[in-house]
């Protein structure tokens, strides 16, 4: 059903708690396989990617984000950053979302993101909680730790244009849907 692209720049300990958050998913065969895009180089990221059975590539998102989404297995891929943590049964809620879309014949044209957590206590935290969903739902805007689920077909597109980062923005004309499935961003 998906597969999972997380770059990576020297960011193990965060690649680590993401991939755990992801289990889950696997045991229920929603993630079909995992991607880790190694911009750093570092011999560890390529023992926490061999460890967890994930496929080791090397390069900038820009450079591989279209070869990647050629590799893998899925017709969908999740997207997201080292350090963060999805909440234990975010993967429901993804697949149903996939599977409208496949169904509606909308794969091109939807992408989906995360809720947003902070793992800070306090006002501010949650009033940064606040602004986030507002301007997911009413701009279509995320940050890299919502993450973001795209079709290939949406991956092509961002890749022909460059993406710098993954998750990248949603594409030019695509319609964002905020799922309720939380993704804790790591504590800065």
């Amino acid at each position: 059903m998906m597969s999972v692209v997380i770059a990576v720049e020297d960011e193990e300990e965060g690649l680590a708690r993401t991939l755990a958050s992801l289990v889950p998913a696997v045991a229920e065969g929603v993630l079909r396989d995992a991607v880790i895009l190694d911009s750093g180089g570092r011999e560890s990221t390529a023992a926490i990617a061999d460890a967890a059975g994930c496929q080791h590539v090397r390069g900038s998102p820009r450079e591989a984000l279209g070869r990647i989404a050629e590799q893998v297995n899925a017709s969908w891929l999740l997207m997201l950053k080292p350090g963060v943590i999805l909440e234990h049964d975010w993967f429901r809620e993804a697949a149903e979302f996939v599977e409208r879309a496949d169904a509606q014949g909308e794969a091109a044209r939807l992408c989906a993101a995360f809720s947003y957590a902070s793992q800070r206590y306090g006002l501010a935290a949650r009033m940064v909680e606040t602004w986030r969903f507002v301007s997911a739902n009413l701009l279509g805007r995320v940050v890299e730790d919502q993450g973001l689920i795209l079709s290939r077909e949406a991956v092509r597109r961002i890749s022909g244009g460059g993406a710098n980062t993954i998750p990248p923005r949603p594409p030019a004309g695509s319609r964002l849907v905020l799922l309720r499935a939380k993704a804790h961003a790591p504590a800065a």
